[in-house]
């Protein structure tokens, strides 16, 4: 069926998930060949750490095809499964020539610093080493630029998680310009950071909440729009005053 055909096709070309640290070498591996991916990685390496001059990519990667040329201590289940995969990947896949690779990726960053001679140095530092903000922001990266670059819609959970709140607003700010957005991209994602109920960073209608039933479990998503509010009242006051649901049940013992 054409028309389930092309649902698939969208759901695997047109969706980006946010990564975790973990996947920044499967990353690496995918777009080792794709200089700039590489780039936009080590652009965002240093947006997130304004002492980071350069990033140095190591990729020892091998493919395997249909013939399995797979390295001798890989066991032999192992070979089936990858086998089974490669025949679903071919299937499913627009490069009829599917291909599966292992190998293993080095990523090294380097910082400006003052020698023991007083002369500006470079220092290397592995990526296992760097914030978790710094690794956080490059696990991401790739989804950013594949969503802007497809016209795809990106999804993050908890979007200010390890990120400076700077950094959240900069990755909002490229998908509601028109100079990175080119091609209507869209970012939905989850938050529980107030400061980004500020209209001078997102419309009023692009605020969802969702409220949490405390009898069934249930949530319902709600649209800020439903309510009577002038675009010139402040939604994280009113938010947190409770005019529009969707807020902790807690009670804050009083400091004396």
């Amino acid at each position: 069926d054409v028309e389930c055909t092309n649902a698939m096709k969208w759901f695997r070309e047109q969706l980006f998930f946010s990564r975790d640290y973990s996947d920044i070498p499967k990353q690496l591996l995918d777009y080792s060949n794709d200089t700039n991916m590489l780039k936009s990685i080590t652009n965002y390496a240093k947006v997130a750490d304004f002492g980071i001059e350069d990033m140095q990519f190591e990729v020892d990667s091998k493919d395997i095809n249909e013939e399995l040329e797979v390295p001798k201590d890989v066991p032999e289940g192992i070979k089936v499964a990858l086998t089974q995969f490669m025949h679903v990947l071919s299937e499913t896949s627009n490069n009829s020539e599917g291909k599966l690779r292992l190998g293993q990726v080095k990523a090294t960053s380097f910082h400006q610093g003052i020698n023991e001679d007083g002369r500006n140095q470079l220092y290397p530092l592995e990526l296992s080493d760097e914030s978790d903000g710094t690794r956080k922001l490059m696990s991401i990266a790739p989804a950013i630029e594949s969503a802007l670059r497809n016209g795809g819609v990106l999804l993050i959970d908890e979007i200010e998680r390890e990120l400076h709140p700077m950094l959240v607003e900069f990755i909002i700010a490229k998908f509601q310009s028109k100079t990175t957005n080119k091609k209507g991209a869209q970012i939905i994602f989850t938050t529980h950071n107030t400061e980004l109920m500020n209209l001078e960073l997102l419309r009023k209608d692009q605020f969802y909440f969702a409220d949490k039933n405390r009898e069934d479990g249930s949530s319902e998503l709600y649209s800020i729009s439903e309510f009577s509010t002038k675009t010139t009242e402040n939604i994280r006051k009113g938010y947190l005053l409770g005019k529009y649901g969707a807020t902790p049940n807690i009670e804050i013992e009083e400091v004396e």
